[in-house]
């Protein structure tokens, strides 16, 4: 009974919450100093919660999807440093959610919960600060929230699901990468594209490979598009200026590691191997029981559902 209890959804789910008061409780309104890139994202939020339009009225180097959601909460409620802790708030938990969505997937019940609460006592690490006021910047957990939800819809559409709530978390997902951080964007476009050449050509004609991967694509891609056209048709050159402030910060300095660079690239990818190797290693040294079956469950899929997919992933040997 009391098993049963510790892996309820909503018990968990609930936990989870309370975890995520206590974090945020913990460094409430703890800003640190107004230097730096948290205080400048304060003082951006501010201004347009006051009326001012970015991108035209001041430089904002991100997409407009943080500035979108947190400007009109303190623009409504009040431009005060408690607001923006809420604000900075919800988006942790999208954070936390996604996390545990996207774990529930390639774990068990119960080291996915674990490795939830994990991420909320570490907050998501120093680059990310979730539940706090002195983040490096809202885009970046809005753009992880649309990382984690594209990840959990592409281990489904491995699996072989494509149905309304995997597409429902490929388009959210999309939108939330491609409209809060651009190396989000280009890492769920990487992962879109691993996915359709690893389909299986033996199985499907081009024509019906590409006729299955059009949908996918559109729900990932049409939604910030649409929403990119408008912005550029009302504000023009200053909105692709803004956004790619930090691809020309690699003209100016090669070696910095942001960017569109080959170093911001590199740096990137060795940090998510990096990441895996580490999860990867105290998965085994501390779940051995929970976590040594994850790599042959992520690829494993239902047989009624595999005969209509043509996606060319094996089951590892047993």
């Amino acid at each position: 009974m009391r098993r049963n209890l510790w892996q309820n959804t909503c018990v968990q789910a609930g936990l989870l919450v309370l975890a995520s008061f206590a974090c945020s409780y913990a460094a409430w309104l703890k800003l640190g100093a107004f230097w730096g890139d948290p205080a400048r994202s304060l003082f951006e939020f501010y201004r347009a919660a006051n009326g001012e339009i970015p991108y035209r009225d001041f430089s904002f180097p991100y997409p407009p999807l943080a500035i979108a959601l947190i400007s009109p909460v303190l623009h409504w409620v009040g431009a005060t440093f408690e607001v923006a802790q809420v604000a900075y708030d919800l988006l942790g938990l999208g954070c936390v959610f996604g996390v545990w969505l996207l774990a529930r997937r390639l774990m068990a019940c119960t080291a996915a919960f674990l490795a939830t609460l994990g991420f909320i006592f570490c907050s998501g690490g120093s680059g990310l600060g979730v539940f706090q006021l002195h983040t490096y910047s809202p885009s970046n957990l809005v753009g992880f929230i649309g990382i984690v939800l594209s990840c959990a819809g592409l281990v489904d559409a491995i699996r072989g699901k494509f149905d309304h709530r995997t597409l429902l978390l490929l388009g959210v997902g999309g939108f939330f990468s491609f409209m809060g951080r651009p190396d989000a964007a280009a890492g769920v476009v990487a992962g879109l594209l691993c996915l359709i050449v690893s389909e299986d050509r033996s199985a499907l004609s081009v024509r019906a490979s590409v006729r299955r991967w059009l949908r996918p694509a559109a729900v990932v891609l049409a939604p910030s598009a649409l929403c990119y056209s408008l912005l550029v048709a009302k504000l023009g050159k200053p909105v692709v200026e803004g956004i790619t402030a930090y691809g020309l910060a690699s003209v100016a300095r090669p070696l910095w590691p942001t960017g569109f660079g080959l170093v911001s690239a590199a740096v990137s990818v060795g940090a998510v191997l990096a990441a895996l190797g580490v999860v990867e290693w105290a998965g085994r040294l501390f779940f051995p029981s929970l976590c040594g079956q994850a790599p042959r469950c992520i690829y494993s899929r239902p047989r009624a559902a595999s005969r209509g997919c043509g996606i060319g992933v094996s089951r590892s040997p047993k």
